[in-house]
């Protein structure tokens, strides 16, 4: 593991990861939410910035996982009517 360093807000904060260059990428994306909420809602309460950037990523996450299950519902049912196929 290794040690990365990640700034929120004007804070530093550091953890012990696996892959620092995934990490990386993750910060600067949480970064990146908050930078746009707070333009967006001009606030200066960190906290209800980070609310709202977790309920934003989250948002995004669910939409994924419902892409994902519709996705591999699309899959079985294409690999059924080639089993289908295949049979006859």
């Amino acid at each position: 593991m290794e040690s990365v360093e990640m700034e929120v807000l004007g804070k530093k904060y550091f953890f012990r990861v696996d892959d620092p260059a995934r990490f990386q990428m993750q910060a600067e994306l949480v970064q990146q939410e908050i930078e746009s909420l707070e333009k967006k809602f001009n606030t200066v309460d960190q906290r209800k910035l980070l609310v709202l950037c977790l309920l934003m990523i989250t948002e995004k996450y669910f939409n994924e996982a419902e892409k994902n299950k519709s996705l591999t519902r699309e899959i079985e049912r294409i690999n059924q009517l080639v089993g289908d196929i295949g049979s006859d």
